[in-house]
């Protein structure tokens, strides 16, 4: 029996993926995948992983993570683990194309970027996953997943 090959993936992005035709319905995010996501990455201060069939090239979905530190006052304090200052990681933007949207993949994308921070903070520690919702929908969203 030979495992299932799975119809998307996620990378990294680089300069090769097709991004002029993703549309999430949110415009803000949709240009900060076309003019910033790859500066960004260039200068260090994120990552950015796209969804993409496999074979193809044409972003469907993606997110970006970076380093974060937040304050001792502006989380629980049983996550503050007695720090001024709780190092974490910021998933800054997470968007899916309309085409794909209700399949649950918005899900699945935020799964991705949970292990990559996982693995991340099991090599250099962190403690703090913070979410930037820019949308009331995408409040509801990480709500749906226990984000507070």
């Amino acid at each position: 029996m030979t495992p299932e090959t799975p119809e998307f993936v996620t990378e990294l992005l680089t300069a090769e993926h097709e991004l002029d035709g993703f549309d999430s319905g949110e415009e803000e995010t949709d240009t900060w995948l076309r003019r910033n996501a790859l500066r960004a990455q260039q200068q260090g201060s994120a990552r950015t992983r796209v969804l993409t069939r496999r074979g193809d090239r044409r972003v469907l979905g993606y997110y970006a993570i970076s380093p974060h530190d937040t304050y001792r006052e502006d989380v629980p304090k049983s996550a503050a683990g007695g720090l001024r200052i709780v190092p974490g990681y910021l998933v800054a933007q997470l968007a899916v194309d309309r085409s794909l949207q209700g399949q649950g993949i918005g899900g699945e994308l935020l799964l991705d970027a949970l292990i990559t921070i996982a693995a991340a903070a099991h090599t250099v520690g962190g403690q703090l996953v913070v979410v930037d919702a820019v949308a009331e929908g995408a409040v509801a969203f990480y709500e749906r997943y226990g984000f507070i």
